[in-house]
Parts: structure tokens; sequence; C-alpha cells
């Protein structure tokens, strides 16, 4: 079902990832994170935010691993002067996204897409969703397995 829906499908890798979990959901303290980032010249490519949940908020940022030294000092930094909140790091992950028309929309794209996931026991680390993509982090060592999964369920090439 998922297939007729997906137009293109993409890998990022390798990548880091940097997650900052239970950031208070206000907007001083979130333009604050990305203030600090930004005055540190620390680009930022890929970016996925999670809704807030009892008031805190997670902030995830995917990094080339040239970058990822200085990133962890970045965010460390933040850490320490705003006293809230905890850092997780993942090294060597993929950034797998689909691209089609409507996704969100049409019934059952999200659940064939996990499917396909959990039947080749893939790991997800971090999923974010718009209305024209569906964006997958996964560890590094598993995208050989899931590109296969994606040639044989898609009939398609990730680039």
């Amino acid at each position: 079902m998922a297939e007729k829906n997906i137009e293109s499908i993409s890998i990022k890798y390798p990548l880091v990832l940097f997650t900052l979990l239970d950031v208070p959901d206000k907007i001083g303290v979130i333009l604050d994170v990305f203030e600090k980032i930004s005055e540190k010249g620390i680009a930022l490519p890929y970016l996925l935010t999670s809704p807030s949940a009892r008031g805190k908020a997670t902030i995830t940022v995917l990094v080339p691993p040239y970058m990822k030294d200085e990133a962890k000092e970045v965010f460390n930094e933040i850490l320490e002067s705003i006293e809230w909140g905890f850092l997780r790091v993942f090294d060597d992950v993929a950034l797998v996204s689909f691209y089609g028309r409507n996704l969100m929309e049409e019934k059952g794209i999200v659940s064939s897409l996990l499917n396909l996931f959990i039947i080749n026991r893939v790991k997800i680390v971090a999923t974010s969703t718009a209305m024209n993509h569906i964006v997958f982090v996964i560890p590094g060592e598993m995208l050989d397995n899931l590109k296969e999964c994606i040639r044989e369920e898609f009939e398609m090439e990730p680039f």
C-alpha cells in the first residue's frame, strides 16, 4: 500500500545524532538553545523536534561526524548554563527520508513503513513526520539491511 505513495527515498550517512531531552517548552528557552548553537557557528542541516509532553520538549540535531566534538562541547555548555535536561549522543547514524504527496493524509502509510522496519528488525532511533515526508534515524550498522528491504518493497534505489 505504501509503495504507490512513496515517490523517492533518500539516505544521508554517516551522521551523529544529539538529542536534548526535557527542554522546558518555552519560547525563550528553546530560542536560547538555537542562539547558542548559532553563536558557535554550528550548522544544523538536520533538525527534528518532538511535541511537548508535560511542558518538556525534545530537540534532536544531526551533524556530520567532523562536527561531533564541537557540537558536543556546545550542547554541554548549553546544559550547564541553563541547568535543565540531559543529552544523548548516537554516533554513526543514518537519516532515511521517504517522500511523496500527502503521506500523512493517506491511511496506512506510516503503519506500512513501521512494519517494514519492525519485520526487518531495523531499530528506529528517532523519527519525524510532515505532510510530504517521513523521516527515520537508524543505526548505521543497519543501513545495508534497510537498503535491501527498500529495494524489495518499493522497487527503487534510495539515493
